[in-house]
């Protein structure tokens, strides 16, 4: 019999990592936005009470896990697929890892507490004054 080209069948890859590439999508798609949810509301203002600072150290803690899951899970698939030289799967795959890295970011810095504001400085009158002496000192100048 004469075979034909393209007629070779490529070698069947094992089934465990089909699976395991399924397993850590699903992770990925499931898991990523359950942690991103859980943590933006550890810090959600309930009653107009901004959150405690142990609240932030709480939501910075899980926004670090959320970023670890997004750009992990889609880290390890990469490998996975590279490994198995998979065509497409690799480039979706780093999409997602870097996807995952920049909103795990931006998620940390959402659930930072706000820089403290400015001290009010107490150093002169803030009403135009004057002074004995005819001397006036006003705010601004």
């Amino acid at each position: 019999m004469v075979e034909q080209v393209g007629d070779a069948r490529q070698p069947q890859e094992p089934l465990w990592v089909t699976t395991v590439l399924v397993l850590l999508t699903a992770g990925w798609l499931l898991g990523t936005p359950v942690l991103a949810l859980g943590t933006a509301l550890d810090t959600w203002h309930l009653y107009g009470e901004p959150p405690a600072p142990a609240e932030y150290a709480t939501a910075q803690r899980h926004a670090v896990l959320t970023t670890a899951v997004a750009a992990g899970l889609p880290g390890l698939a990469w490998w996975l697929a590279v490994r198995s030289q998979r065509s497409v799967a690799p480039t979706v795959y780093a999409l997602a890892a870097v996807l995952g890295l920049v909103g795990g970011l931006v998620l940390y810095g959402m659930v930072s507490p706000d820089a403290p504001d400015a001290p009010v400085r107490d150093d002169g009158p803030r009403v135009c004054q004057e002074h004995s002496g005819g001397d006036a000192t006003c705010p601004g100048g």
